[in-house]
């Protein structure tokens, strides 16, 4: 069904082909790449108002991003640039408003689980060269960010500016996980510069060094605490699943699921892990990491529109 959406893309990107083959590559790069990381054609957009609207405010700023960089490159504004803007429109008054698109299930049944097993693949060795060469790349480009949000919390809140956490990894041993000091040395509440970061995960940030000194990485289940892990442990027979690959800054839950509280929730949290875990490639590494910023938009909607 969803290949309605990808034949759209094609239609309307055909239109550059005026302007030549390279305006027309171009215009459909933009236009798949936008609809890849907004969800453009996955079910959950259908689901709610605040899906749609997390869908259209997150394409129209990665189009602004992308326009931007055309210019900057190509020094010129072409006609086919705007394309992909025509695309955003189009999709977010009229497709995503059908009504007869299911949903794709993205967990494991409990039956999948019962045969599952695993085994190392070729992917799992190139993918810690992959690791090191993306967290030292987003270290040096998230640096300035860095650097400010470590000198604001020294300097309006105190030191230390980073903590370390006991989280499980993988083969269930521990290890500790970096990150930005959210909270007042009580444990209870938020420092002034966490009511920012801590929404926007942006205290994540350190962990990019746990990836670089291979404790993590930048996709997989995320780490827990030992207190929770020992509590879905002890309830999911299954749970040991996840400790056979590494934690993740990001992971297929994260960007499926919602924040767990409850053992109910840890048990589809861990299914959306297992599946993962059973169907880990470059490809859902790639659509993980580039999804994760609208996950983190469509939370912070979410968290807004129940507190009014």
């Amino acid at each position: 069904m969803f290949k309605i959406f990808y034949l759209f893309d094609f239609l309307i990107s055909l239109s550059a082909v005026f302007s030549g083959s390279g305006a027309f590559f171009i215009t459909l790069s933009f236009v798949l790449l936008i609809s890849f990381v907004m969800r453009s054609n996955e079910s959950a957009i259908f689901s709610n108002h605040t899906s749609r609207r997390v869908s259209l405010v997150g394409s129209l700023l990665f189009y602004l991003l992308l326009f931007l960089i055309y210019i900057i490159v190509f020094k010129k504004i072409s006609y086919f640039i705007f394309i992909p803007l025509i695309d955003i429109i189009l999709k977010n008054t009229i497709l995503y408003r059908l009504k007869y698109i299911t949903k794709k299930v993205y967990f494991l049944s409990d039956e999948e689980i019962k045969e599952l097993s695993f085994g190392e693949k070729n992917y799992d060795s190139v993918k810690r060269v992959l690791d090191i060469i993306l967290s030292i790349f987003m270290l040096v480009l998230l640096s300035p960010i860095f650097l400010i949000i470590y000198f604001l919390i020294a300097i309006l809140d105190g030191k230390p500016a980073i903590i370390k956490q006991k989280r499980i990894g993988r083969d269930e041993k521990e290890f500790y996980m970096y990150k930005f000091r959210t909270y007042k040395f009580d444990g209870e509440t938020k420092t002034k510069i966490g009511k920012i970061i801590r929404p926007i995960r942006f205290d994540e940030l350190p962990q990019f060094f746990n990836v670089l000194k291979g404790d993590m990485s930048v996709v997989g289940p995320r780490p827990e605490l030992m207190f929770f892990h020992k509590m879905a442990a002890e309830n999911i027979s299954y749970y040991h699943w996840r400790a056979k690959i590494k934690p993740g800054l990001t992971g297929w839950a994260q960007i499926n699921y919602k924040y767990t509280q409850t053992i109910e929730e840890y048990i589809m949290k861990t299914k959306y892990d297992l599946y993962y875990l059973k169907n880990r490639s470059f490809c859902i590494d790639f659509k993980i990491f580039f999804k994760t910023p609208y996950a983190i938009v469509f939370t912070l909607l979410k968290r807004k529109k129940s507190q009014l």
